[in-house]
């Protein structure tokens, strides 16, 4: 089921077309290619770039089913077909077990089954829409992990957008029941070195302010202010030069362990 539906929408080109995640041909570089390139070309005219990384609260937990089910009828999956996720979605128990004790089942009501084939596929269908929501902004998804970003030579006129587009944002995540950790989204205001920026800058969603980075962890990678990759660069070297130790300590251990074998006549 999950090759059938895959190949429906693929032929179709239902799917969002920055959307990286659980599709074939498409991975996490692919989606950092993309985003840097737009800051990359934005910065080469002389733009400022405003990156909002967003972090969905337990987006994979809270699908609504009714909802999955009419957007699977909008794509084109009715009838029978529609019927039949509609028979895999409900009346599913889950429970967990720690040492040998097992809770009580309990009924889910929400969410794409976990650690199904089906799941990850069927929450892309759920937030393959919040694209056509902005009006402005450009959006990158790797499943949940979603970035929207705005380029323009004028600041103000950037803070004006990107307002616009969370305020939109914010109706679709009430619309579809997801909810938005505040506390863990982020901003960065990519431009070049020594061109400053307004302090006064306000970005809110949902009614909370947002808070503005220097830099942002997205997909493994370290995205930086001027784009530099300066600070994922020393994080590398860090990781490296550990590893060096290691390898070197693992050297002297080989080494006693063949004049062992030798002494020994192994």
């Amino acid at each position: 089921m999950h090759h059938r539906l895959y190949s429906f929408l693929d032929k179709y080109n239902c799917l969002f077309n920055k959307q990286f995640g659980f599709r074939n041909a498409h991975s996490t570089n692919h989606a950092l290619i993309s985003i840097t390139e737009k800051i990359r070309r934005a910065l080469d005219n002389d733009e400022i770039s405003c990156g909002v990384f967003l972090d969905f609260q337990k987006a994979f937990d809270t699908v609504n089913h009714d909802i999955l089910l009419g957007k699977l009828d909008h794509y084109g999956i009715r009838g029978v077909t529609n019927d039949w996720f509609r028979s895999y979605l409900t009346n599913r128990e889950q429970f967990t077990t720690i040492n040998n004790n097992q809770s009580d089942s309990v009924l889910v009501t929400h969410g794409v089954p976990q650690g199904s084939v089906l799941g990850p596929l069927l929450f892309l269908v759920y937030i393959n829409d919040l694209s056509s929501a902005v009006s402005y902004s450009m959006i990158h998804h790797f499943a949940d992990d979603t970035n929207i970003l705005y380029s323009d030579k004028s600041i103000k006129k950037i803070n004006r957008q990107i307002n616009y587009d969370l305020s939109l944002i914010t109706q679709w995540l009430r619309a579809n029941r997801i909810s938005l950790n505040s506390n863990k989204t982020e901003i960065i205001i990519f431009r070049h070195k020594g061109r400053t920026i307004a302090k006064h800058l306000n970005f809110r969603i949902s009614g909370q302010k947002i808070r503005t980075v220097e830099k942002n962890k997205y997909l493994g990678l370290y995205l930086d202010e001027h784009l530099s990759w300066n600070f994922q660069l020393n994080q590398l070297k860090s990781k490296l030069n550990r590893s060096c130790g290691l390898l070197s300590k693992l050297r002297y251990c080989q080494q006693r362990f063949i004049e062992n074998c030798i002494f020994f006549n192994f």
